[in-house]
């Protein structure tokens, strides 16, 4: 091999994707990737949000978490705000409005006991377990001694609609992921599994869904789906797109007509753990 092959060579194997560590644990956020495709998996990189979410506050306010609290002396910089920040260094912090909404969330599911009842239990408790030689982690919201349950915030805990959050989100797929790694780890198997939805406008309606034994085998069999996936692709350090080959594309009569097409790069997708 000549030294521009070398090189060459050397260069391909700098750029090409690896799979991550072995003692690296695998958490649901990272395999549901495989729902877009295998690059995505590989590709995607884990970003801090650069603001706060006010349903992630709620949600600290509410299960316990890093303090939250209102900076009340306007926008959040200069001078003032920096001082603040630097005597609340693990808090976040959250306009007056912003609290205001994120405890008006925090109320509307204290006042409900059916919420509450479901969130008694174990929270934000990590457990690990091995699938198949892999080290794998979760950390439900809520693990009780019957049953596991998870606070979403969002626009809509209205019965009609949520059902396509749940797909759109995997949600069934994130609960059956910890409630079978719950069983690998030793703990007892969870016989029911609840998602508590607030409505993050007011007045933040609550509504707290069993999520149906049907449905979470169907969330089970999309998380073996994506795990069987991530093996092979790791066998052979192959992590291809959406597609392989060309794809055809066609579009009805009613369809030709041009029309915008809003920017969603970036759109915030609700965090898993």
């Amino acid at each position: 091999m000549s030294p521009a092959e070398q090189l060459q060579h050397l260069l391909v194997d700098a750029d090409a994707p690896k799979p991550p560590p072995a003692d690296e644990a695998l958490r649901f956020s990272k395999l549901k990737r495989f729902s877009m495709s295998p690059a995505h998996y590989i590709g995607a990189e884990d970003h801090a949000s650069s603001g706060i979410d006010v349903g992630s506050a709620a949600h600290s306010m509410l299960l316990g978490g890093p303090e939250v609290i209102a900076y009340t002396g306007g926008r959040r910089y200069g001078k003032a705000y920096d001082a603040f920040a630097f005597d609340h260094p693990n808090a976040l912090i959250l306009s007056a409005s912003e609290y205001r909404r994120a405890n008006g969330m925090v109320k509307a599911v204290q006042r409900d006991p059916l919420a509450m009842r479901v969130l008694d239990g174990e929270r934000e408790q990590t457990y690990t377990w091995k699938l198949q030689g892999r080290l794998c982690r979760g950390t439900p919201d809520v693990r009780g001694k019957t049953h596991i349950a998870e606070l979403k915030t969002g626009e809509t805990a209205d019965p009609r609609f949520f059902p396509f959050k749940v797909r759109r989100f995997c949600y069934h797929g994130q609960l059956a992921w910890y409630s079978d790694g719950a069983v690998l780890a030793g703990l007892p198997d969870p016989e029911e599994h609840y998602v508590v939805a607030v409505e993050a406008a007011p007045p933040h309606v609550v509504t707290v869904f069993r999520i149906a034994r049907e449905t979470i085998e169907m969330g089970r069999r999309l998380c073996r789906l994506w795990f069987e996936r991530l093996l092979q692709c790791e066998a052979a350090n192959q992590w291809p797109g959406y597609s392989q080959s060309v794809v055809e594309l066609a579009l009805p009569d009613f369809e030709s007509e041009p029309f915008e097409v809003p920017d969603v790069e970036g759109a915030p997708e609700e965090a898993i753990t």
